[in-house]
């Protein structure tokens, strides 16, 4: 949880609660929930296992959603796998900003301008996780930062893009591999991976929403 704390301190918890009608972020199940601390309305909706409500989201703390990306993008999309802290806060950041379905692209486009070929449904699998590390770390952290900017300079909203330029500037590269046995097997359950405390927060969200 430690390189997820250095990533998450630097990147933020960014966006307080909004609803967009044309935003397929805030909508799921039927309803129009909105968004809050980059907590989309689907990925709530599957941590609780109903389709939440407006309130639901607009009641969601800070550290909720902190504990909730934990548990559903750094383990749940196997960022905790990846070798290197650089490539996993670009991705963390893509996901948090424009979404699981345009990361996947975006790594399946960076991956073929590497030479190498990933099908996009297989991005956040171990398979893919493994490619990703096969990859020169340089190169990588390289083309996929000038493919994030390329897709942040062609966002509509001028607040948003401002915003997710400086994000992405925030994040720089190392040349060295910061990780030292942290990796996880991917055999292991999320369930066996996520520390207690979190598990603790997450259930009281759980509790709370019911």
């Amino acid at each position: 949880m430690k390189r997820f704390k250095q990533i998450a301190k630097k990147i933020g918890l960014t966006g307080k609660y909004t609803l967009s009608l044309t935003n397929e972020r805030s909508f799921t199940g039927g309803q129009f929930v909105g968004t809050k601390w980059g907590i989309t309305a689907p990925m709530l909706a599957e941590y609780l296992g109903r389709t939440p409500k407006a309130d639901d989201m607009k009641e969601l703390t800070q550290n909720e959603a902190f504990n909730l990306l934990y548990q559903r993008l750094w383990l749940g999309m196997g960022l905790i796998n990846l070798d290197h802290k650089d490539v996993a806060a670009l991705i963390y950041l893509g996901l948090t900003s424009i979404g699981t379905t345009a990361m996947r692209l975006n790594l399946e486009r960076v991956a073929d301008k590497l030479k190498h070929h990933i099908n996009h449904y297989e991005v956040f699998t171990p398979k893919g996780i493994d490619l990703l590390n096969s990859l020169d770390h340089v190169a990588l952290f390289k083309v996929l930062r000038a493919r994030m900017k390329w897709c942040y300079t062609h966002i509509g909203n001028k607040n948003k893009r401002k915003n997710f330029l400086r994000l992405l500037g925030e994040i720089q590269l190392n040349r060295k591999t910061v990780r030292k046995g942290e990796r996880r097997s991917p055999e292991l359950t999320i369930q066996n991976r996520i520390p207690v405390n979190v598990l603790v927060e997450l259930n009281k969200l759980k509790r709370k929403t019911a």
